[in-house]
């Protein structure tokens, strides 16, 4: 696996397009993820696991990016950003893309976990930024296989998973909480064929 971070500084790393950018980001940022966390509290509540009590706090959210940039030096884990191209500030967080469980070159797999904010659905960006985020976990990662668990009532998320060629594995039961109950998660798995030749 190429070791994709340590060199390299936290503002350096980014993924564009025509229409968006995708960066890591730091403590600089605190502020802007906030206003994203907060703003789409109930929106992004639909989805995600059970949170902690203390989840939309700065105090959490500062741990979390400490914590997140450890994981990224130790090339276990990678949250991306999603900026408009025309945000010069980057002000305004369209969404986030979280690449994590990176596996060792041996069994070359990872998982990924999404989020758009509320004001940007039904606009393609998340589709956008997945496909750069995919060509950097196969080509920057060289990794084979990217799994992705989505709640069965999330169309949304699955449709788009199955539109950038990710077929339904399984039904993995009781596999995370949600709502402080466990629930069944649909398994969807993308296989870099290119990368086993």
């Amino acid at each position: 696996m190429m070791m994709f971070m340590k060199t390299i500084l936290l503002n350096e790393i980014s993924l564009n397009s025509d229409k968006i950018t995708l960066l890591v980001l730091d403590h600089a940022y605190l502020e802007e993820i906030m206003s994203y966390c907060n703003d789409n509290k109930e929106f992004h509540h639909l989805a995600l696991p059970t949170l902690p009590i203390n989840y939309y706090t700065s105090e959490f959210q500062s741990e979390k990016l400490w914590i997140e940039y450890d994981k990224m030096i130790k090339n276990e884990a990678i949250r991306f950003y999603i900026f408009e191209k025309s945000d010069l500030n980057f002000s305004n967080i369209v969404g986030d893309i979280a690449v994590f469980n990176i596996s060792d070159i041996e069994k070359s797999e990872c998982e990924i976990g999404f989020k758009l904010n509320k004001s940007y659905s039904k606009q393609d960006i998340m589709s956008e930024a997945l496909k750069l985020v995919l060509n950097f976990i196969k080509e920057d990662l060289n990794l084979k296989i990217v799994n992705a668990y989505c709640l069965p009532h999330n169309s949304v998320a699955i449709n788009l998973l199955e539109k950038l060629s990710f077929n339904k594995e399984r039904l993995v039961q009781n596999f995370m909480s949600h709502e402080s109950v466990l629930k069944d998660y649909v398994k969807m798995v993308l296989i870099n064929k290119e990368n086993y030749e």
